[in-house]
């Protein structure tokens, strides 16, 4: 989701995520770094330091601002590089992930990312009985969501055609 749907906010989490946030940061620190992420070793090793004495159901009070925001979308860059090496593709329900998501904003809806960032993506639709929806309407509103051009369509039905598990594991005859 794109982070100015929350905006300069507070959160709070468990130490035992931010213990595992940092932790991937170390791992990752070349890709990271590569997409403009900023990983200061030295204060990171510190934090998990301290953060290894307490409970970790603890909880922490995180800011997110502007700084932290733009390192989110440089995160999310990252993500998509590693999505793509792995000859992976995201699913997305355009519905069902805005009314689950609570995104009443389609600008913010993860699909402008996926496709200003290259990211490979299929359309489905989740649960039409309950969301009352098509696989066409599906397609037709990820076309609008993204400002993909009209004729898209075709394109965006054989990819997820292409990509139903049976095809992907080779049982498609």
């Amino acid at each position: 989701v794109d982070p100015d749907k929350y905006g300069i906010h507070s959160r709070d989490e468990r130490v035992a995520e931010r213990i595992d946030q940092l932790t991937y940061d170390l791992r990752h620190i070349e890709g990271l770094g590569k997409c403009g992420v900023e990983v200061d070793v030295q204060a990171v090793t510190q934090e998990l330091r301290q953060l290894s004495i307490l409970p970790k159901e603890d909880r922490l009070l995180i800011e997110y601002d502007g700084r932290r925001l733009h390192g989110l979308r440089s995160r999310q860059r990252y993500a998509t590089q590693c999505i793509r090496s792995l000859g992976s593709v995201i699913e997305v329900c355009p519905t069902s992930n805005r009314r689950i998501g609570g995104i009443s904003n389609a600008g913010h809806h993860p699909l402008v990312q996926f496709v200003a960032n290259d990211a490979p993506f299929v359309v489905a639709s989740d649960d039409p009985g309950i969301f009352n929806t098509t696989l066409a309407d599906e397609v037709e509103s990820a076309i609008g969501i993204a400002g993909l051009p009209k004729d898209s369509y075709d394109e965006i039905v054989e990819r997820s055609w292409l990509s139903r598990s049976e095809v992907l594991v080779g049982r498609h005859r």
